[in-house]
């Protein structure tokens, strides 16, 4: 595929190379950093932010590309955070960490081109307490994902997810 020089084209272009060689990969989880901006964030068109999520997508479009088709059929690609953002930018033109948060999945049999989950919206009356208010537990996303991709019963989650209780599917 056409990868960027990047840390994170190399650990996806790594990742598509295990996949095509057919060793039984189920689960990879690469770390791509760098992204607790609370200072200089930068305009959307330009600058730290725009630079990191640019070179998160080209890298991902490239590992789609590497794969084709037929290798993104059996896979489930999905992006998340262990935090959320603040709404409002701070006075060091950057963000604070806050709760809600996205999670980004691609892949086949993923039903993409949506918003899965409650939206709430960035009314000031919808925030809580100047965040965007989290309303699916990512547990339940990567739940689904154990569950359709890899096999794992819906009864056996508790023993991945201990203390979560009750699965919700987001029919991602």
């Amino acid at each position: 595929g056409p990868y960027e020089n990047s840390p994170l084209s190399a650990a996806l272009q790594d990742v598509a190379r295990l996949v095509r060689a057919k060793v039984g990969l189920q689960l990879v989880c690469v770390d791509y950093g760098d992204w607790d901006m609370h200072a200089d964030l930068g305009p959307v068109d330009r600058g730290q932010f725009h630079g990191h999520l640019a070179e998160w997508a080209a890298a991902v479009a490239a590992f789609a590309t590497d794969l084709g088709a037929d290798g993104m059929a059996d896979m489930t690609l999905l992006t998340m955070s262990e935090f959320g953002r603040r709404v409002e930018e701070n006075g060091d033109h950057g963000t604070d960490h806050g709760h809600g948060n996205a999670m980004l999945v691609l892949g086949g049999g993923v039903v993409g081109g949506r918003v899965h989950g409650p939206w709430p919206g960035l009314a000031a009356d919808r925030l809580d307490d100047g965040d965007v208010a989290g309303t699916t537990d990512y547990r339940d996303v990567l739940g689904e994902a154990l569950t359709r991709r890899c096999g794992q019963a819906a009864a056996d989650l508790a023993a991945v997810f201990p203390g979560r209780g009750p699965f919700a599917p987001v029919g991602a």
